[in-house]
């Protein structure tokens, strides 16, 4: 949790693009046992994210 915590406020410190996506892939992972919905939240906000982007590879 300590590595998610340090994550996040590095993907808030570095903005949108590539970073924001990852942390919530990140935490979706950490987080899919002990808070499923958040993880599913995680999950399509990623998603949505990488979409509004338009980079095929990153959806993917």
């Amino acid at each position: 949790m300590t590595c998610l915590e340090r994550l996040e406020r590095i993907s808030d410190r570095m903005g949108g693009g590539r970073a924001r996506p990852r942390y919530l892939l990140a935490s979706a992972r950490v987080l899919r046992q002990d808070a499923s919905g958040t993880a599913q939240e995680n999950l399509r906000e990623a998603v949505g994210l990488t979409r509004s982007r338009s980079r095929p590879f990153e959806t993917g």
